[in-house]
């Protein structure tokens, strides 16, 4: 928007006169404009120089710079704009980029005369992509020397005529030189052979299933083009000379297939076969030997996906140390590779569908490492500032155009992710009021997008979905209720001792998560799913417990909390109770989830410990005295506001059934009640002659000025009921009236 009329900026002025010309301008002997940088250098693109003594300019040639680095801090200096007209915006453009560069100057004034300037005449071209390796693999390196001999011989080769191109031979593109190793070099290790597996169910029925159930969280692996790449490896099978490429593809199957082994016998309630689970980790040992050695000759995207596969398995089946392990190898190859990098700065080698494979392999990348950083609190393996990539919309259907390969709920995955990078992000524990409202406002969008896209809890299960299950709508939903404990559960510690400046964090949505967790987990045993080995179950579980104690503890949302905390340990029980049996209905193993026993037992720990701090406080009380005596001292009669004492047998009754009886009230009309007291708060020391100056007015004590104004006759009771605090025949303490209930502070206004 280009400034208004009355701008300086507009208005003419005498011509400046020049006291000394830059550099530049000097040696080709052109007009300067004396600014920093000048407009002539501005123009071209050149760096502006001010070497000589005096640099600068002033009106009248007068107050020049001193000699030193470019500087133009005077005040004169900073009031100067250029002469512009009315419809001057290109020069007015250029005088905000000249501003916008002095500003650089002044971050870095000392680059100019460190560094030479370029020689004039010289022409700038491109900037050369040099960042990505020409090889037939994605990476990328800040290393030109790198890239100079494979660019100065293609060069070359250019100019050499047919028969001398048959004489040569261009140099493979690689990082020569390396290191001087060669008289023992380490050899690469020899690849496995894949282990014998015999499943109850065939590995097409487990690879469907893969893709139905796991796959359709995060779109990890692209169903069609796996399909078709497992057909063409299957062709192969027999060939014992396999490549790399397909050891590397067969375990990555092998990996999909452990997973839906894993998930599809711990769905079942009985009949549990610990074979197939021996046959999985056989499986699993397998892959993450090929991908191990692999790794350690080259990189791709396949690798990629097979390490994120490893740190699902890892995620479900064993600690969190082997699963930020493998998720840490991921990352870094991600890294290497440059897959988060600006496409514009790459040069697409290959399809397009590279580019939108890399995109995709980043996402689910980005996907775990913010969320799985969120489940175990540990942060910053991918730094806000690399990703350079656009980040995807709401609007699936404009993704799904770009990028077949997506799906829903990892669309939903990735914007739960991008919204935990608030919390990844954070310098410190403690986030501002703005920033909390920005989280809230981003949130309560989120839910309400989820809300309409079929996510709703209120759908779960009701309305079958044929193209997304309903268990992994599920896994949506905890997700994001997940996040919110942990931005917002918060706000808890203040209630067990410590104190935290929470501005912005609500405890409603704290306790609205456990109660829409546990409605999903209900809704989860319910369809018989509740065993399906998701991590987010257990965990959540055992989080929900707490907060819930922590809240029946304070003492707030007593009958919400505990019925979910009943909830949650009847699920807990469910879970705790499960064993594993054989085909005739053995008992083989007593506890299948054995974790599920150490969250219920630390949670009926913390309730028996919130139970003897209950005894306790209760024998305290006791000791202190707990019978409150007759209720007479509770009768006040307050003339005012009607109340009349009672007699001895309304105070009976009243101690015998805890009822008042309704009888007729008599009020006393506030006219007739004196008013001598709100002459001590407002005496009247004037004379009959004084008061004679406002008789347009009614004086306060006067029963015309009650009934004159309602609001002054509620002020006028409120003195007279403090009146009797006051009252010389009130000199007995144990006569004081109690405060009123309508002035009494209650429990919820501390």
């Amino acid at each position: 928007m280009p400034p208004p009329m009355t701008s300086p900026i507009y208005r003419q002025r005498a011509r400046l006169r020049v006291s000394k010309a830059c550099d530049r301008c000097r040696s080709q002997k052109i007009k300067c404009s004396g600014t920093f940088p000048c407009t002539t250098c501005l123009k071209h693109k050149r760096e502006c120089i001010y070497n000589q003594p005096g640099m600068g300019l002033s009106k009248n040639g007068e107050g020049s710079m001193p000699n030193g680095p470019p500087t133009i801090l005077n005040a004169q200096m900073e009031k100067e704009l250029p002469y512009l007209t009315k419809t001057d915006d290109k020069t007015y453009i250029r005088h905000l980029e000249n501003r916008l560069q002095y500003l650089e100057s002044r971050l870095s004034y000392d680059g100019s005369q460190i560094y030479s300037s370029m020689r004039d005449g010289e022409t700038e071209k491109e900037e050369t992509n040099l960042f990505l390796n020409p090889s037939s693999k994605w990476r990328y390196s800040h290393r030109n020397q790198v890239l100079l001999v494979d660019s100065l011989c293609k060069t070359i080769f250019e100019t050499l005529s047919p028969e001398n191109k048959a004489k040569v031979q261009l140099p493979r593109p690689q990082y020569f030189g390396w290191n001087l190793s060669g008289t023992h070099y380490l050899g690469n290790d020899e690849l496995p052979e894949p282990p014998f597996v015999k499943l109850p169910n065939t590995m097409e029925f487990y690879t469907d299933y893969f893709f139905r159930e796991i796959n359709q969280l995060y779109a990890l692996v692209h169903e069609p083009v796996f399909i078709q790449q497992l057909a063409t490896y299957l062709e192969m099978a027999d060939n014992s000379e396999r490549t790399s490429q397909a050891r590397l593809f067969e375990a990555m199957w092998y990996l999909m297939v452990a997973l839906s082994i894993r998930f599809t016998e711990f769905e079942k309630k009985r009949d549990l076969s610990l074979e197939a689970l021996e046959m999985e980790e056989k499986m699993f040992r397998y892959a993450y030997r090929v991908v191990s050695i692999l790794s350690f000759q080259w990189e791709s995207f396949e690798l990629i996906q097979c390490w994120l596969l490893i740190t699902l398995y890892l995620r479900i089946t064993h600690r969190q140390t082997s699963c930020f392990y493998s998720l840490g190898y991921a990352v870094t190859m991600a890294k290497a590779m440059g897959i988060s990098r600006d496409s514009s700065r790459h040069r697409l080698l290959g399809t397009p569908y590279e580019e939108i494979k890399a995109h995709r392999v980043f996402w689910v990348l980005f996907t775990f490492e913010r969320l799985i950083g969120l489940q175990n609190g540990r942060y910053g393996l991918i730094g806000q500032d690399e990703v350079e990539i656009p980040f995807p919309s709401y609007d699936f259907t404009a993704e799904k155009t770009r990028d077949n390969w997506i799906t829903l709920p990892s669309l939903a995955l990735i914007h739960i992710a991008k919204l935990a990078t608030f919390v990844h992000t954070s310098r410190s524990e403690k986030l501002d009021l703005v920033k909390y409202q920005q989280i809230n406002k981003e949130l309560v969008g989120l839910n309400a997008w989820l809300n309409t896209n079929g996510f709703s809890i209120n759908e779960l299960f009701n309305a079958p979905d044929e193209k997304i299950s309903s268990l992994v709508k599920s896994q949506v939903m905890l997700h994001y209720y997940d996040l919110v404990l942990c931005i917002h559960g918060k706000i808890l510690f203040n209630f067990v001792g410590s104190r935290i400046a929470t501005p912005g964090l609500k405890i409603e949505m704290v306790l609205d998560s456990c109660k829409n967790i546990l409605s999903v987990l209900a809704k989860v045993h319910k369809a018989n799913l509740l065993f399906v080995p998701w991590h987010l179950t257990l965990m959540l579980l055992f989080n929900v417990g707490v907060i819930l104690l922590v809240l029946i503890n304070a003492g707030l949302y007593l009958p919400t909390a505990r019925s979910l905390y009943f909830q949650t340990t009847q699920l807990l029980l469910v879970l705790k109770r499960a064993n594993v049996k054989s085909s005739d209905n053995k008992v083989l193993i007593k506890r299948r989830f054995k974790m599920s026993e150490e969250c219920l037992w630390a949670l009926k720990t913390t309730s028996k410990m919130v139970t003897l701090r209950f005894e306790q406080d209760l024998q305290n009380f006791a000791a202190i005295g707990t019978d409150p005596g007759s209720s007479e001292v509770n009768q006040a009669t307050f003339d005012q506001y009607g109340f009349v004492k009672e007699t001895e047998d309304e105070f009976k009754e009243v101690s015998r059934t805890g009822k008042r009886r309704k009888t007729e009230e008599v009020v006393q009309p506030v006219e007739n009640v004196p008013h001598h007291a709100y002459a001590d708060f407002f005496p009247m020391t004037g004379t009959n002659s004084d008061k004679s100056e406002f008789n347009e007015e009614p004086l306060p004590g006067d029963p015309s000025y009650v009934k004159a104004d309602t609001a002054s006759a509620g002020i006028y009771n409120n003195l007279l009921w403090f009146d009797r605090w006051f009252d010389s025949n009130l000199d007995n303490e144990s006569n004081m009236p109690p405060p009123s209930a309508s002035t009494a502070t209650s429990s919820s206004d501390i």
